[in-house]
C-alpha cells in the first residue's frame, strides 16, 4: 500500500488513457438527468407538425465541430423520426453549410431519407442580413437558384414547399451559435422575430450563461445547455452519439482522478505508519 504514494507519474497518465479509450470503445451509458431546458427543447421539435420544415442556420466553423456537431446530427435524428424536413442555409459562415450538410447526409443515409425531398442543403450564399431579408421573400433568389452543390433548386420537389423563409412556410429555426454573427445578433433578430416562427439555439459552452437570459425572455424558444444539454438530448432520442461518448468520457475521468486521489491519500498514511514503527526507527540508527 505504501508503494501507491510513490507511483510514478507516467502510470497514472497511461491508466488515463486506457480508460478514454475504453469508453471510446464501448461507452458505459450512464444514468443522466435530463434538466427543464433540454426537455422543452425536445418538446418543441415533438410538437412540430408531421412535414414540417426546420431551418438549420449552420453558423459555425470547422473548429466546432466536436462542440456543436453532435447537436446536428441529434436534431436530424429526431426531425427526420417524426417526419419533419430540414433545410440548411447561412450567409455569413462559409464552412457551416458543408459540415452541417455532411452530418445531415450521413443521418439520412441511415434512415432512408432522400435529398431534395427530405432535406436539402442551400450552401453558403454571402450577403449577411440583406441575403437573409431577400429570402423572406424569395428563397431561391437570395440562394442564387442553386444548392450547396450548384443544382438548380427547381429540381427539388422540397423547394415548392418553401418558396420563402417566412411563418407559413417555416416550422422553427434551429440556429448554431459559436461565435458572431449567430443567434442572438443575427438570427434573432433578422428573422425569427420578423417572421414569429420559433428559434432554437445549439450554442458551445461558453455560450450558455450569456444565453439564458434570451431564453427566460420567451426570444429562444429552447436552448441545448452546450455539450451537456447535447448529452441529455442523445438519452431523451434513446440514441447514442458523440455527445454522449464525451459525457462519458468527462464523468469516468473525474471518477479516475477521485479514485487516484483516494489512493494517494491511502499510500501516503500507510507509508506514514510504516516509518513511525520503532523497529524502522533503530534500524535507521
Amino acid at each position: 500500500m505504501a508503494k501507491l504514494g510513490r507511483m510514478h507519474a507516467r502510470w497514472v497518465w497511461l491508466g488515463m488513457a486506457v480508460l478514454l479509450v475504453w469508453v471510446a470503445l464501448k461507452p458505459v451509458t450512464l444514468p443522466m438527468r435530463i434538466s427543464p431546458a433540454t426537455q422543452h427543447f425536445y418538446d418543441v421539435i415533438a410538437g412540430l407538425p408531421k412535414g414540417s420544415i426546420i431551418l438549420v442556420g449552420a453558423s459555425m466553423g470547422p473548429g466546432e465541430l466536436s462542440s456543436v456537431g453532435p447537436m446536428v446530427t441529434a436534431v436530424a435524428h429526431q426531425a427526420f423520426s417524426r417526419g419533419l424536413r430540414l433545410a440548411v442555409f447561412d450567409p455569413n459562415w462559409d464552412q457551416g453549410p458543408t459540415i452541417v450538410g455532411n452530418l445531415i447526409a450521413q443521418v439520412a443515409a441511415q434512415m432512408g431519407k432522400k435529398y431534395g425531398v427530405d432535406w436539402i442543403n442551400l450552401g453558403f450564399k454571402a450577403g449577411g442580413a440583406a441575403t437573409l431579408e431577400l429570402a423572406e421573400r424569395n428563397l431561391s433568389q437570395a440562394a442564387r437558384g442553386v444548392d450547396a452543390n450548384g443544382a438548380p433548386l427547381s429540381s427539388f420537389p422540397i423547394m415548392k414547399d418553401l418558396p420563402a423563409l417566412d411563418h407559413a412556410h417555416l416550422g422553427a429555426v434551429f440556429a448554431l451559435s459559436v461565435g458572431s454573427p449567430g443567434a442572438p445578433d443575427f438570427w434573432l433578430p433578422y428573422l425569427t422575430q420578423r417572421i414569429n416562427v420559433p428559434l432554437l439555439v445549439g450554442p458551445i459552452d461558453s455560450y450558455v450563461p450569456n444565453y439564458e437570459p434570451f431564453v427566460a425572455s420567451g426570444q429562444f424558444a429552447a436552448m441545448l445547455d452546450g455539450s451537456r444539454g447535447a448529452a441529455q438530448y442523445e438519452s431523451l432520442l434513446h440514441y447514442q452519439g458523440g455527445a454522449t461518448q464525451a459525457a462519458d468520457g468527462q464523468t469516468m475521468a473525474a471518477l479516475y482522478a477521485v479514485l487516484l486521489i483516494v489512493l494517494g491519500n491511502l499510500g501516503y498514511f500507510a507509508e506514514r505508519r510504516l516509518r513511525a514503527r520503532p523497529g524502522r526507527r533503530e534500524a535507521r540508527a
